[in-house]
Order: C-alpha cells, then sequence, then structure tokens
C-alpha cells in the first residue's frame, strides 16, 4: 500500500494573464473563457487594469475553480449552446463582486456572499461587476441524480446571507482551501458529497406545489427520457409505441411530455441534437448527411434539413464547413492531464484526469 507521502493528488490547471501586456489581458480571457461564455468589456470600453485568472482542481464528474475578473458581460445564447454542446451546471459562489444578468425564467441580482445556479443547456446573459468567485462546473448526470424529479434550477440564486445559501457557501469556500490536500482516489467522493451538498441546500429554496402524482409522474417521465436517449434512431418511438411499452394511457403521456413541449417535439430535438453530434464529430466526417440523417430517424433528407435549420439556426452542411475549416483534431478525447489546462477539462468532464499539474499561462509557475 501506498504511503500518505506517496498517494496522487488531484489535478489542477491554472490561468493568468498578469504576465501579459495591459492590451492583451482581455483577448487572452476571452479565448479562455470562451469554452463556455462569449465576454465584451461593459460599453465595449476596456479597462486597461482588467486581469483574470481561474485555478481549476479536477475531480472526476466535478471541477471546482476559483476565478478572479473584472468588469465583464457574459453571453450565452442558443447559436452558441448548439455549436459547442456543453451540458453541464454551474454553481458560483460570488464572495466578492457580484452580476446583474436574466434567463428566460427570471431576472437575476447576484450580490457578495450569493450563490448562482446556471443550466449551460439553456441560454443566459449577464453583466458582472470586478469579483472573486468559486465556480463549480457539474456533470448534469451527476447533478440530476441528486436532485428531486422536474426541480429547474437553472437561474436560481441563494442568498448567501441567510439559510441554505448561507451554509452552502460556507461549504463552497471551505472545500476550495482544502483542495489541494485531497488525494486523487479522494476525488469521487467528495465530488459525490458536493452534489449531494448542493441539491440539499438548493431543493428546499425553489418553490414548488409538486404533490405525489407531479413526483410519480417525473419518474415516469425520466424513464421515457432514458429510453427515447438509447433508442433515438428507431421508428419504434411514437405515442402508441411509448404507452405500450410503459404501460400508460396517451393522456398520462401528453401530460408527462408538456413541460418540455410534448413527446413528439422531444423526440425529433433529441433527434437533431443525435446528429448534430455525429455530423460535428470528425469520426463520421466521411459519412453522408443523408446516412446521419437515417441513421438519427428521419426518412426524409428534406424534413431533417428543415427541422434542423428550425431547430439550430445554421443548416447540416454549415456544420461540416465548419468542421472542415478547423485545423484541429477532435477525433479523440484527450486525456484531462494531458491538455491545455481547464477550457478542455469542461469539453470533456466526466473522464479520469492524469495527475499533471497544468497551466495554460506560460509565466505561471
Amino acid at each position: 500500500m501506498a504511503s500518505a507521502a506517496q498517494q496522487l493528488k488531484v489535478a489542477f490547471s491554472a490561468f493568468s494573464t498578469d504576465q501579459r501586456d495591459a492590451p492583451d489581458r482581455f483577448d487572452a480571457w476571452r479565448e479562455s473563457i470562451g469554452v463556455i461564455f462569449e465576454v465584451e468589456p461593459p460599453g465595449r470600453k476596456l479597462s486597461p487594469a482588467f486581469t483574470a485568472s481561474v485555478r481549476t482542481y479536477h475531480l472526476g464528474e466535478m471541477l471546482v475553480s476559483g476565478t478572479g475578473f473584472g468588469d465583464q458581460e457574459f453571453k450565452r445564447d442558443l447559436r452558441r449552446i448548439s455549436a459547442d454542446g456543453l451540458d453541464h451546471y454551474l454553481v458560483q459562489l460570488y464572495y466578492a463582486g457580484g452580476l446583474v444578468g436574466s434567463t428566460r425564467q427570471a431576472d437575476m441580482n447576484v450580490r457578495p456572499g450569493d450563490i448562482q445556479i446556471l443550466d449551460l443547456a439553456q441560454p443566459h446573459v449577464s453583466s458582472a461587476r470586478n469579483s472573486s468567485t468559486i465556480v463549480i462546473t457539474v456533470q448534469r448526470d451527476l447533478m440530476e441524480r441528486m436532485l428531486p424529479p422536474r426541480v429547474d434550477p437553472h437561474g436560481v440564486v441563494l442568498r448567501g446571507d441567510r439559510g441554505t445559501g448561507a451554509l452552502l457557501a460556507d461549504y463552497m469556500a471551505s472545500l476550495f482551501r482544502r483542495l489541494d490536500s485531497v488525494d486523487e482516489a479522494e476525488a469521487p467522493f467528495v465530488a459525490n458529497a458536493t452534489s449531494q451538498m448542493i441539491a440539499a441546500c438548493l431543493a428546499p429554496s425553489i418553490h414548488t406545489t409538486a404533490r405525489a402524482r407531479a413526483q410519480i409522474e417525473g419518474v415516469i417521465a425520466d424513464r421515457i427520457k432514458r429510453h427515447i436517449e438509447a433508442n433515438v434512431g428507431s421508428r419504434d418511438l411514437s405515442p402508441a409505441a411509448l404507452c405500450a411499452r410503459f404501460r400508460i394511457s396517451r393522456a398520462q403521456l401528453y401530460r408527462v411530455f408538456e413541460p418540455v413541449g410534448g413527446v413528439a417535439g422531444y423526440v425529433q430535438a433529441r433527434r437533431l441534437d443525435h446528429a448534430l453530434a455525429r455530423l460535428r464529430d470528425p469520426a463520421h466526417r466521411g459519412r453522408r448527411v443523408f446516412e446521419i440523417a437515417y441513421e438519427a430517424g428521419f426518412s426524409s433528407i428534406a424534413h431533417f434539413s428543415a427541422a434542423f435549420r428550425r431547430q439550430f439556426g445554421f443548416s447540416p452542411s454549415d456544420v461540416r464547413a465548419e468542421i472542415d475549416s478547423s485545423a484541429i483534431d477532435h477525433g479523440h478525447a484527450p486525456n484531462p492531464g494531458l491538455v491545455s489546462g481547464y477550457e478542455n477539462w469542461i469539453r470533456w468532464l466526466g473522464r479520469r484526469p492524469s495527475p499533471n499539474v497544468i497551466s495554460t499561462d506560460p509565466a505561471v509557475p
């Protein structure tokens, strides 16, 4: 058995603009944080004092980052969501600074000490002041395993001066302080415990009138969604087929899928997402578009192309052109411990990292 001194520590990555010339700092930050958000200086006026830094620890299904950054505007819109396919949650503690922003569900006003939750699969815009944050990036499956059915935390703000918000803020600050001492073998247990803490503090803060029937139907909806995901190319996903397989009435099927726009719309959206992923994957570059469309469950290329453009705002051929023009080979997932830092960790969250210490800026030791 290895001694305590021989235990591998969790992998971490460091980024900083400190050693860049002042005019280049925001561009360096834009390129780095661009893995998640499009950013601009407030009013397009760049402060010469702008700096930014990120220190990130990789816990397997979760990343924990300490960040600092100057004033800026963040945006994540539908086109960006469709293009990059990120599907995680961000749990962000603003222990200095704050932001104002909006989602489709609500406006947000995040003050020092508050916690903001964002779903990267949903749009978001905000304007942040000079801030210091602790950010937990959680793989969707891990978060949703812990949350009650039908809880949508996107845009939720937990106040840091009371109740569960204060408890979670204290936990996040303590977690970040101690991550240098966490062994790699302990990382999955830390990630699981942290997701449980997030869920325990988040769920009581969300107003819900869920009754027993709503809880049961939430479980049914999750089972059907998993079946659709596993069989997205099947022609046997009609309402009649789903009702027969899960032994529910058509009325019940329609009711449980009403919050996501109906069962037919949900099936088509998942098929389009599947096709988009294939089109963006260099491993499928040699395949014809109609083959990918058929594999995703479409029998008509005209219907597929029209639905694709409506869903994403660009055509299948646009995706192919963008991939063909890229000089970067994304054909194989990189080992998170051997790539250039937290940006790639976010892209491949859930893969096991190497224990290498990473710096995305040569000036960072």
